[in-house]
């Protein structure tokens, strides 16, 4: 969803046929849960009982799908819902009592980030438009069923609704793959809600019985009974369960309504000792990991200075004595140009095409001789780095590694000479089994060195993967 349009992307019929599935049963869960609906009212629901401004939902839902923070407006947008098939609503009808209440069976359904699983709003918005973009090839039609059935071969059917069946047979499903005991009818997004509501939703948020009722769209002469089977009985059944009696911080449910007291009451000496322990191990932690970060930067610190030195040294004295391998007699000295290091693309691509690269040596003040060195007497060590003790530097080092190599040397792995200051002659020609190493080698030190300043939180910034796991 990162900017793709429906047009861009490609579904095999499987994959479809899955989605599709699995996106109505989810949305057909969320509106059941949300609007307390019986089977048969909701799956009777249309696009014509759906009020909603497109233009303005689709910036709500762009900002859901690029996981973005909700605004107050966006969270303050809203669709309304007609349940004209609402068991209540069809009995006042018969009586010709509809007139007396124009706002029973409309809900108005706001976006509920904090409960994405259940959240009416986002799934009922993503489900029409796959419908229309995926099935239809077109918005839909005013008496197109919302949850409408699909065939073996993948149609989807406007007009014919879901089946009672292939809901109760979702639900059997769903509680058997999660480990769920127990046998759910379709009426459990109904009472499921409605206890939620009343005794489960955060302190402050749960409802009277009064808009219960008024939700739950129950009958004349149906609620007072129905509401006591839901919620009251249910209510005595949780504030009766003691198996939470060893618990640390005990709930106390029978203290107050569904143990409203346990979360807004003061927090006892007790209590308070062990959010102090925790808090306490977690700075302990902290403090740990803070002292391994000062030692890593004391580390760099000292590289960087360390490499500073020589290149100001070596700037200040350019001779050919601070190449050891190399004799003094018979030498020709020749200027030899910089290095141009590749532009564009991580570190990882400049390292995969650096065969085609020519590299040239870094230091355009740095006086090399022509002299031609035998092959023995050239090394470029392998990182991660093997030192003389057996142990081996952290592959997340290793760029490390690269640079203190193109910067100091390394005279314990047989570096002597900096590979700053290699002679082309020493990577190319007879040599040129170095030429893909040393590349490497420059393009990673040199973008650390000139880009980013010798910068590591620069570095690591721009090259999070600079693990270098590749590089032997």
């Amino acid at each position: 969803m990162s900017g793709a349009q429906p047009s861009d992307l490609h579904l095999d019929f499987e994959t479809r046929k899955q989605l599709t599935q699995h996106l109505e049963q989810i949305a057909l869960a969320a509106s059941g849960w949300t609007l307390w609906t019986r089977c048969f009212e909701l799956i009777k629901l249309q696009r014509k009982d759906i009020t909603l401004d497109v233009t303005m939902l689709d910036g709500v839902l762009k900002s859901y799908l690029a996981n973005e923070t909700l605004t107050m407006s966006d969270r303050a947008s809203y669709f309304e819902i007609f349940l004209s098939n609402r068991k209540g609503w069809q009995k006042k009808v018969d009586k010709g009592q509809w007139e007396v209440d124009l706002r029973s069976n409309h809900y108005k359904i706001y976006p509920r980030p904090e409960m994405l699983a259940c959240d009416n709003f986002f799934w009922m918005l993503v489900w029409i438009k796959w419908l229309e973009f995926f099935h239809y090839g077109r918005t839909l039609h005013p008496n197109d069923f919302l949850f409408p059935v699909m065939g073996a071969n993948s149609v989807v059917h406007p007009g014919q609704p879901i089946s009672h069946d292939t809901v109760q047979k979702w639900i059997n499903e769903s509680t058997a793959g999660a480990g769920i005991l127990g046998n759910f009818s379709t009426h459990c997004f109904r009472r499921g809600g409605a206890q939620y509501w009343f005794m489960f939703a955060p302190v402050g948020q749960r409802w009277t019985l009064a808009k219960v009722r008024w939700w739950g769209g129950w009958a004349e002469g149906e609620h007072r009974d129905t509401l006591v089977r839901y919620l009251l009985d249910e209510l005595h059944a949780y504030e009766t369960d003691y198996s939470d009696a060893l618990a640390p911080i005990s709930c106390g449910a029978d203290v107050s309504l569904a143990g409203e007291h346990a979360l807004a009451r003061p927090a006892s000496t007790e209590e308070l000792r062990m959010v102090h322990a925790s808090v306490a191990a977690d700075v302990n932690c902290l403090r740990n990991d803070i002292s391994s970060v000062n030692n890593s930067l004391r580390s760099l610190t000292n590289v960087v200075v360390q490499a500073a030195c020589t290149t100001a040294t070596a700037l200040q004295h350019p001779d050919s004595s601070q190449f050891s391998v190399v004799s003094d007699s018979s030498c020709t000295e020749t200027p030899s140009p910089p290095y141009a290091p590749p532009v564009g693309g991580p570190v990882a691509s400049k390292i995969a095409t650096s065969h085609s690269t020519h590299v040239k040596a870094s230091s355009p003040s740095a006086r090399i001789t022509s002299r031609q060195l035998p092959t023995p007497g050239l090394v470029i060590p392998r990182v991660p780095v093997l030192r003389p003790n057996g142990t081996t530097n952290p592959k997340t080092k290793s760029w490390k590694d690269i640079v203190t190599h193109w910067l100091v040397g390394d005279p314990d792995q047989g570096l002597t000479t900096l590979l700053k200051d290699w002679p082309r002659e020493w990577y190319q020609g007879a040599n040129q089994q170095f030429a893909s190493k040393y590349h490497q080698r420059a393009t990673i030190a040199l973008e650390f060195i000139n880009q980013y300043d010798s910068n590591e939180a620069r570095f690591l910034a721009a090259y999070p993967e600079a693990d270098i796991r590749k590089l032997t």
